[in-house]
């Protein structure tokens, strides 16, 4: 370390004997707050679907995400309710729902449950109902247990239940009771098992409202087609009626559908007509479809009018009935008409008119599908009871489908009694305005299904959206619903990503030249290779997309449809193993090295050089200068401003481990830290372009070539130690190396006082001393001190330093009432002297002097310059007047070190 000090460090202190000062400290707060995203927890999502929840860790393609996780785009953005619907990248940090199992979840672990234990009466008929549900063996099983009941009853003793004047009786039902019971099940069972299950669900239903229940049986004892509604009147009053209507029916291909509506009616033209509106929700259990119904009513004495409007509610599910195709509840509407014969009230009929809209709905069945398709249907009733109707019905539509049905109702209305439903004059009754009152809603409560084909689909995406240049990567292309591939092809920016270097190959190895241009019909496989960060001239390529990529492929199935996928755009970013920011200082020769001194002066600067380089040779190292070529990059160059912002963002400084303070030099009117703390003084700063020379003005590099885009730094100091300089430039990060500037002979970044038995006294700070804490806070007459001086890094202690001791201001609080010596100067009004010095020299010593020990303040005259005191500060004597009253106590202490 250099000894030759230039230091000016002014002290400012009340110099009292026996007087103690104070120091405060701050105390400083901190806190964190974190937040969590348990991404374990399996959340089941309203259409049945189970994920989890993780934040995203890095910027990714939406595509890219999908593809990993097994589902399409359209499934991924719908499972985060709609919040990428409008992006195609997920940046890092936010909040991401997949699929439970997706590969970019953490595994969860599972534990096995026990085995569900075998039901004891598993010959029982279930009485739940899934998907997998069989009617056909619950009802073989009613049909087993009934044969056994009978069978058990023929192989009783009848003599014991019987009289003997039955003559045989028991005897013929013992021979015959097997076959007969067989017998009795097949022609019978209607009458056994129907008839009581059917009394049973009516007197049950029947406390609610009007019910009906219908289902056909066939002479084997089978049923199906299940239909049970149930009306129920919530608000009735004379003229307004506020109803709830409820379904369910089985239909074939298992398909159960429930039905849930409210409507009012109420009494119109004075009771003439009965007007009414409803709403109803359909729901398919099995298919999870849902369905919107509105409708109006009309109705009058034997006639009723009535019109229906169904809308889906539920989104496209993969069919049931068609691999390949999606289906959903067909839109569509109805027009009814029903009428019965006054004279004879127990015939009836009706005439519907239907349409649903849709390329492929199932109106006559998912065997005969057709466009928009429409239909007519005509139909007689007949009702001997109001408890029951017997109906025949003829549908006919477009391209001569037609199809035919009968059906058995009944209905049972609550509060009538049993013998007025059987009994066959009410039907006039039931058929007049009054007596329909609490008829149920006439809809179609079955849901007409649309399909369409699935959409032939292809997903592309990438492992990054920011390739690293000559690095090659994974190229994924998902094809949906497709029957097998018949060709593929790519689109965008291919020929630019071989101009510059790049390849796009389908391979299994190595990426080594482009295959695009004619492509196997094949998914996998593909790989890129990413081109050249920039050209020679430093433009990033493609030029009109401001150095972004963009790709996309189109296939076509066996079957001639095409599809084109998304569109992927990347851009490449430079390697960091190649392309580095490379650092060096100029020295007063003109030599580009790592280490260089400079004076500490304020005055003299250096010239520190950041330039974009790579090794000369290929996959080579640089360690000196002469081992790199630069390059050049124009967007970069362009977007770093000419302003001190940008050196305060790029550059930083510190000795020894601690932060250096960079200040705005370029007025050339700064040549000292402010605030005699340690600081780099930035003289200068420009932008070179690659090739063309540093400009004059540089005060250690002017007129030199710049290797490769390059970044000039003028540097000063006055505060003496050795500062590490580096620098950090957008993508290419910090420099590879940094440089070392020794600036001697200037300031001491830190100063200390002792006292002469070594204590510590005050401590720097600023351009103040602070009494040390720990210390006795206090200056005392008759005793000496002596200071300590480090460099800027506040550790590195400076030896052999020459100290200048100099009162300074006023002495008027230790002479008060007039007696005060006017005000001595010091370094803030007279920077280079004169001042009333007390003790000068190498390591000097002062010891604070009262009257009696020969203070130089009351004597009147300052102490006389020693022949090796700094040439360039004035040190003449120079007078206190009046002397001073008190010796050295009431001044202020300076101190100088050089």
């Amino acid at each position: 370390m250099k000894t030759n000090l230039n230091l000016k460090i002014v002290s400012t202190l009340v110099v009292l004997a026996l007087n103690c000062q104070t120091a405060m400290a701050l105390d400083s707060k901190q806190g964190t707050s974190t937040a969590a995203v348990d991404n374990s927890k399996v959340i089941e999502l309203k259409n049945g679907i189970k994920v989890r929840e993780m934040v995203n860790n890095k910027k990714a393609s939406l595509y890219q995400i999908a593809l990993i996780s097994g589902i399409n785009v359209d499934q991924l953005r719908k499972m985060n309710n709609g919040r990428f619907d409008k992006k195609d990248v997920i940046e890092e940090g936010e909040l991401l729902v997949l699929p439970e199992n997706s590969p970019l979840l953490p595994a969860i672990s599972t534990s096995k449950t026990e085995d569900t234990k075998q039901i004891k009466y598993s010959n029982l008929p279930d009485l739940g109902s899934d998907e997998n549900y069989d009617v056909q063996a619950d009802k073989d099983k009613l049909a087993t247990h009934v044969a056994y009941a009978l069978q058990t009853l023929a192989t009783q003793d009848w003599k014991q239940l019987l009289s003997s004047e039955n003559g045989g009786l028991s005897s013929q039902l013992a021979n015959r009771g097997k076959d007969y019971a067989e017998d009795y099940l097949r022609s019978s069972v209607k009458n056994h098992v129907v008839d009581p299950l059917r009394t049973a669900a009516q007197d049950f239903l029947g406390r609610f409202g009007t019910a009906q229940l219908s289902f056909d049986v066939s002479d084997k004892g089978q049923f199906s087609n299940v239909n049970v509604k149930l009306f129920s009147p919530w608000y009735d009053t004379e003229n307004t009626l506020i109803f709830s209507q409820i379904s369910f029916q089985e239909y074939e291909h298992k398909r159960r559908i429930g039905n849930f509506g409210i409507g009012q009616r109420w009494d119109f033209a004075d009771k003439k007509w009965l007007l009414g509106y409803n709403v109803f929700l359909d729901h398919d259990f099995q298919r999870s479809h849902n369905r919107l119904g509105l409708g109006v009513e009309a109705w009058s004495d034997y006639m009723k009018l009535a019109a229906n409007y169904y809308h889906p509610l539920s989104s496209w599910k993969q069919s049931r009935d068609f691999d390949d195709y999606l289906e959903r509840a067909a839109k569509g509407f109805d027009v009814r008409f029903q009428g019965y014969l006054p004279q004879y009230p127990h015939l009836g009929g009706s005439l519907m008119y239907e349409q649903y809209f849709g390329d492929k709905v199932a109106l006559f069945g998912k065997d005969n599908l057709q466009k928009n398709p429409r239909a007519v249907t005509a139909s007689v009733d007949y009702t001997p009871v109001p408890l029951f109707t017997i109906k025949a019905e003829h549908k006919r539509g477009q391209n001569n489908q037609k199809a035919t049905a009968a059906s058995l109702t009944m209905n049972y209305r609550m509060g009538v009694p049993l013998k007025d439903q059987l009994d066959p004059d009410m039907v006039q009754a039931a058929r007049s305005l009054a007596g329909s009152r609490y008829d149920l809603v006439d809809r179609n409560n079955y849901i007409v299904l649309e399909y369409k084909e699935k959409k032939l689909s292809v997903d592309l995406g990438l492992e990054s959206l920011q390739l690293v240049e000559g690095q090659s990567y994974d190229v994924s292309i998902a094809v949906y619903n497709a029957k097998g591939l018949s060709s593929l092809k790519w689109n965008g920016d291919m020929f630019e990503i071989d101009a510059n270097g790049g390849f796009l190959c389908y391979t299994t190895g190595i990426c080594s030249s482009s295959s695009w241009a004619t492509p196997k019909a094949d998914t996998q496989n593909w790989k890129i290779v990413a081109p050249s960060y920039v050209d020679e001239n430093g433009k990033r390529h493609p030029i009109q997309s401001n150095g972004k990529y963009t790709l996309s492929v189109s296939v076509t199935d066996k079957k001639g449809r095409s599809a084109t996928s998304n569109q992927v755009s990347f851009e490449v970013i430079p390697d960091p193993v190649m392309r580095k920011i490379g650092l060096w200082a100029v020295d007063r020769y003109g030599n580009k090295t790592t280490m260089a001194s400079n004076s500490a002066d304020g005055l003299s600067a250096i010239t520190l050089i950041a330039s974009l380089v790579k090794p000369k040779a290929p996959n080579g190292t640089i360690s000196a200068i002469e081992d790199a070529v630069g390059f050049s990059d124009e967007q970069l160059m362009n977007r770093i401003p000419d302003s001190f912002d940008s050196v305060l963002k790029g550059w930083t400084a510190t000795s020894n481990g601690k932060k250096i303070t960079l200040i705005d030099g370029t007025s050339g009117q700064v040549t000292s830290c402010p605030k005699q703390e340690p600081c780099v003084i930035v003289k200068s700063f420009e932008k070179i372009k690659m090739g063309q020379k540093i400009s004059a003005k540089a005060a250690t590099a002017g007129g030199m070539d710049a290797i490769g885009d390059s970044y000039a730094l003028d540097v000063a100091s006055n505060i003496e130690g050795v500062v590490e300089f580096s620098t950090s430039i957008d993508q290419f990060g910090a420099s590879f190396n940094k440089v070392s500037i020794d600036f001697a002979g200037g300031q001491a970044g830190l100063i200390k006082v002792y006292r002469s038995d070594g204590v510590l006294v005050a401590t720097q700070a600023g351009n103040l001393l602070e009494f040390d804490p720990n210390g006795s806070k206090e200056w005392k007459v008759d005793n000496e001190y002596y200071v300590k001086a480090y460099a800027a890094d506040g550790i590195t202690e400076i030896n052999s330093s020459y100290v200048i001791w100099s009162l300074v201001g006023s002495n008027a609080v230790a002479c008060p009432n007039g007696a005060a010596t006017a005000a001595l100067p010091d370094a803030s009004n007279k920077p280079n002297g004169p001042w009333f010095n007390v003790a000068m020299g190498y390591n000097a010593h002062y010891k604070i002097r009262s009257i009696k020990t020969g203070s130089y303040a009351t004597s009147g005259s300052s102490l006389i310059a020693h022949a090796d005191a700094p040439q360039e500060l004035n040190l003449e004597p120079i007078n206190a007047t009046p002397s001073a009253c008190a010796g050295d106590q009431g001044f202020r202490l300076q101190v100088f070190v050089k």
